[in-house]
This record gives structure tokens, C-alpha cells and sequence, in this order.
């Protein structure tokens, strides 16, 4: 399998777990609180996430590159609002409304992210077929509400 099949598999796969772990945190945030649900579900990952850098990433101590732009630690903060914001809204709206508003403003954010290449990553021009790739996602969002 090549890379980009491979890509392409992780990231549908991916997108299944997004779905599963929004139901889960959400369940979780009416037992103990929204929050305290998006502090806990972080810190668990963190907990995971420290040992499996170690075994299968680095044979040795992680080395930190200096100078990295302070933007670029937010994910953790938006990683905070985007498990909240599910935790808030899956039990009201449910996992399929949920994820079509969050995937809705991700592929606006990404048009717009690829045209201008954000973050000094490639750049993919608007085009007709992207336009109207977001408004298919619009037009499916509009008939699950």
C-alpha cells in the first residue's frame, strides 16, 4: 500500500474516531461535568501519549527545537474549546449534527487555509470544484438540521 492510499486510510479511519470520541467525551461530560471531562480526556491522552513518544518515535530523550513560533503551541488550547464544544452540544444536537457543523467549518477554515497557504504549508487554489465541494457539505449539512 502506498503512502498516500495509506493517508487516506488513516484519515477516514481517523475521522470514525473523531465521531466515537465525541459521544464518548460528551457521555462523560454529563457524568462529571464539561470541563472536567475535557481536562480529563487531555490529560489521560497526555498520560498515553508520553511513553508511546518513547517507544515506538525516539530511542532517545525527545530534543525540543528552539525557537518555534508561540502560536504553534494553541492546538492545546483549541483542543480544549473543540472537546468542550462537543461535550456541550452532542447530547442536544446528537454525533451527526455535531460533527457536520464541526466538519462544515473545518473544510471552510481548510479552503480558505490551502488558498493562502497557512503556517507555510503548500498552496492549493480556490477553484470551482473546491467552491462546490463546500457547498455539497453545506447543502448535506442543511438536510440533517
Amino acid at each position: 500500500m502506498n503512502t498516500k492510499s495509506l493517508s487516506i486510510l488513516f484519515s477516514m479511519l481517523s475521522g470514525i474516531f473523531i465521531a466515537l470520541m465525541a459521544r464518548l467525551n460528551a457521555t462523560l461530560g454529563e457524568h462529571i461535568g464539561v470541563l472536567e471531562s475535557s481536562f480529563l480526556v487531555h490529560f489521560i491522552g497526555a498520560v498515553f501519549a508520553i511513553p508511546l513518544i518513547f517507544l515506538f518515535f525516539k530511542k532517545e530523550c525527545p530534543k525540543w527545537k528552539k525557537g518555534a513560533p508561540i502560536y504553534l503551541f494553541g492546538g492545546g488550547l483549541l483542543g480544549i474549546v473543540i472537546v468542550s464544544a462537543a461535550n456541550l452540544a452532542v447530547p442536544r444536537l446528537g454525533v451527526l449534527l455535531t460533527m457536520g457543523l464541526f466538519l462544515t467549518g473545518n473544510f471552510l477554515f481548510a479552503v480558505i487555509a490551502d488558498h493562502f497557504g497557512f503556517f507555510n504549508l503548500p498552496v492549493f487554489k480556490i477553484t470551482t470544484r473546491r467552491v462546490t465541494g463546500l457547498l455539497c457539505a453545506v447543502a448535506g449539512l442543511m438536510l440533517v438540521l
